[in-house]
Parts: structure tokens; sequence; C-alpha cells
């Protein structure tokens, strides 16, 4: 398992999270990230989550918790 806390100030960048992401595979680890600091709310969350924007990693060895 591999979990990657983001800065106080940031959120984690997303080549940081594209590198992780293909280590867990590689691996057969699990990435853990938390959610985007914008996501302040449940609707924000489910809207955002899966675009673009976000560049969360899309693979089954990672998963992101919110709240």
């Amino acid at each position: 398992m591999l979990c990657i806390p983001p800065t106080q100030d940031d959120d984690i960048a997303s080549n940081v999270l594209a590198a992780a992401a293909e280590l867990c595979e590689r691996r057969r680890a699990m990435l853990i990230v938390d959610p985007p600091k914008d996501w302040k709310t449940v609707t924000k969350a489910r809207n955002d989550f899966g675009t673009d924007a976000q560049n969360l990693p899309r693979t089954r060895n990672a998963a992101v918790f919110f709240p």
C-alpha cells in the first residue's frame, strides 16, 4: 500500500500521482489518494470525480477517499 499525503498548501502534483499509480500497478500494490483540496462538498466531489481537470489516476490499483 502506498499513500502520499498532500502538502498543507497544495494538492499532489499530477506527475507524482501518475508515477505512483504506475509503480503500484507494476508492484501489485494499492495507492490511496486524498481528494483534491477544492472538494469541499459531496456535490463538488461527485461532479468533479472522473474529470481530467482533477488529474486523478485511473487505475484499478488506486482509490480516492472523500471526505
